[in-house]
């Protein structure tokens, strides 16, 4: 039934639905499932260091074209190595924004964290490896009255 609905109409149908409804259409029919299924992941936000060990585990057991479904993952709660983070994006390649606890490098006169949000257009297009270098960096936006 939804595959014969315009793909304009089904996208407006799933940004009204809250997650929890769209987990209930899981269960209408086997068609139903496996449109709804893909959506449940667009967006993923694990809760705690462990969350984030349970979700990294379910991506790594899923196959490609689920895990190109997910756009915005929110992992400010997850407290991420270095290691995890490069590693993100390899997991979901199609990653359009993220929330992320950045680390900048330390310099001599400060050591802190932050959190920030980058969309991929922000993000280098090189791969994540230089981000611990403070020579080479990516411009990241200063806050105001800094």
């Amino acid at each position: 039934m939804l595959h014969s609905f315009p793909a304009e109409l089904f996208r407006l149908i799933e940004y009204r639905l809250d997650t929890n409804d769209r987990y209930q259409c899981l269960f209408v029919s086997r068609e139903w499932y496996s449109l709804w299924f893909v959506t449940l992941y667009r967006k993923c936000a694990p809760a705690s260091r462990y969350k984030y060990v349970l979700f990294s585990q379910t991506l790594q057991g899923m196959s490609l074209e689920l895990r190109r479904n997910i756009r915005d993952l929110d992992v400010t709660k997850c407290e991420l190595i270095m290691e995890e983070q490069k590693h993100l994006f390899n997991m979901c390649p199609r990653l359009q924004n993220i929330q992320c606890q950045f680390f900048p490098a330390p310099s001599a006169s400060t050591c802190h964290s932050m959190f920030s949000r980058y969309t991929t257009s922000e993000l280098p297009t090189t791969s994540f490896d230089h981000w611990g270098l403070a020579t080479t960096a990516p411009n990241v936006p200063k806050r105001a009255g800094t």
